[in-house]
């Protein structure tokens, strides 16, 4: 006695004939599983999240909204930026490169900012600004002498989180230096952080374009902050859009890194097209707002339990069988009692997983593995400052920035 195995896709009918029962289990299991996987959409197609949201939107009432921004002068910007804060309900406001704190420096409501200014020199200083409707407490206890920073708990609603705002000037390494060590305190001492900061540094995590030929101080300071984000067990909210534009120069200089938030809240983060008067365009970053583009959910084949797979489909496919040898049953309704049995077990024992154009879907396990060797090659030279040691992790940085250009076009032409 032969099978025959039947299954109808887009591209047309397959006929496979084989001699046993067991072959033919085996035959239609892959077919219908390459037939599943298939018409799933692509990971590819996770860049454009269109889907509408149709399950209830959570934290609809405990949502931050937060705008970063170089403003290159807070006298100049001021009126620009109560503008964009409006139209956005933009509750904080992590501002860099403020200038000056001459006149009136109050934003309308909002309470009055907290401000750090660059110690005896003009130019630079941060703030934050906060909505009046917020609860605000400046971390007095977070300041350090020669680094523009400034840190303060803010709750909204139930959302309460330690926020900051960070400029660090060119070539700066000893205030990077100084931003590590504030972070390693700050991240060890609260569950949730937000970091808005312009350290004027580049790197291939939030910036698509660094070349060979780009400023070796700003990827140095890109590789000193890559390690400060990881060692503190941070993430990189940047989607590589550009932030900074002059003449025909155009960077991501502007980062926002959290720590704890994505794995509580919905988080959306977006580089804005309002005019806020500087070369620095305005970033909006929410936390617990989600919005249909945001966020969905797929299956994740990937990580499968294959052979709890092969059980139930094993005991469902020898039923199928069985109808089949006792009913004369067309090719149409074989097909589709085959395809709606599969996917009937997949809905139960393939996880799933929530896709966020934060998320960076394109790191690989190798790639976490490679960030992780070139962290303890940077600390080996740290350690021992040999010629040969730093030969070694400068080689490591090259082939991870060369390792994440590759599984970033893999992912792209996937």
């Amino acid at each position: 006695m032969s099978y025959v195995a039947i299954t109808v896709s887009n591209s047309g009918t397959l006929h496979v004939r084989v001699q046993t029962r067991g072959a033919a289990l085996t035959v239609l299991t892959l077919i219908v599983i390459a037939v599943i996987a298939g018409s799933q959409q692509s990971v590819s197609t996770a860049r454009v999240l269109t889907e509408p949201q149709n399950d209830p939107v959570l934290y609809t009432n405990d949502v931050m909204r937060f705008l970063q921004a170089n403003i290159r002068s807070l006298n100049t910007s001021r009126s620009l930026l109560e503008l964009t804060s409006s139209i956005r309900r933009t509750e904080v406001m992590l501002l860099q490169e403020i200038w000056s704190e001459k006149g009136n420096i109050n934003m309308r409501d909002f309470l009055p900012p907290l401000i750090k200014q660059r110690e005896n020199q003009e130019g630079g200083g941060v703030a934050i600004f906060v909505h009046k409707t917020a609860k605000v407490i400046q971390r007095h206890e977070y300041t350090v002498a020669g680094l523009e920073a400034i840190w303060a708990e803010v709750m909204i609603g139930e959302v309460r989180v330690v926020a900051g705002s960070v400029y660090i000037p060119p070539g700066q390494f000893n205030q990077m230096i100084l931003l590590r060590d504030q972070l390693q305190k700050i991240c060890s001492e609260n569950p949730r952080v937000v970091l808005g900061m312009d350290a004027n540094a580049r790197n291939v995590l939030w910036d698509d374009e660094v070349r060979a030929d780009s400023s070796r101080a700003t990827k140095k300071m890109g590789e000193m902050l890559v390690d400060i984000i990881l060692d503190n067990g941070m993430e990189i909210m940047n989607d590589g859009t550009y932030t900074y534009h002059k003449g025909q120069y155009s960077a991501a200089l502007d980062v926002t890194a959290v720590k704890g938030v994505q794995s509580e809240f919905p988080v959306s983060w977006r580089v804005l097209e309002d005019d806020i008067r500087s070369d620095h365009s305005a970033i909006e970053f929410n936390i617990g707002e989600v919005t249909s583009e945001d966020r969905i959910e797929r299956q994740d084949w990937k990580n499968m339990d294959w052979d709890n797979y092969e059980q139930a489909t094993q005991i469902a496919l020898e039923s199928l069988l069985s109808e089949w040898e006792n009913d004369d049953a067309d090719v149409d309704e074989m097909t589709r009692s085959l395809t709606a049995t599969l996917r009937d077990i997949a809905d139960g024992l393939v996880p799933t997983k929530v896709i966020c154009k934060h998320s960076k879907p394109w790191i690989t396990k190798e790639l976490t593995e490679q960030l992780k060797t070139q962290r303890q090659a940077r600390r080996k030279w740290k350690n021992r400052r040999s010629p040969r040691n730093y030969a070694v992790y400068q080689k490591i940085v090259k082939d991870t920035e060369k390792m994440i250009a590759e599984v970033k076009q893999r992912w792209w032409d996937s």
